[in-house]
């Protein structure tokens, strides 16, 4: 258990250390990392979506008349 605490510290830090290089060289990085997450969220909810419309009626609904 400490090996796994410890190496999630360690990748931590090293994110960190990395995503400040990043943000000297592109500084609007946080707001791009944020738009692409709604993005891909909003592209799954989408898909969801899609794929919930394409189902004939019998695989959407469960309470039905026989």
């Amino acid at each position: 258990m400490k090996n796994n605490n410890i190496e999630k510290q360690e990748l931590e830090q090293q994110f960190n250390e990395l995503f400040e290089k990043a943000q000297e060289k592109y500084p609007n990085i946080y707001e791009s990392v944020i738009t692409y997450n709604r993005i891909v969220e909003e592209s799954f909810d989408l898909l969801e979506y899609m794929n919930l419309t394409n189902l004939p009626p019998t695989e959407t609904t469960s309470n039905q008349v026989s």
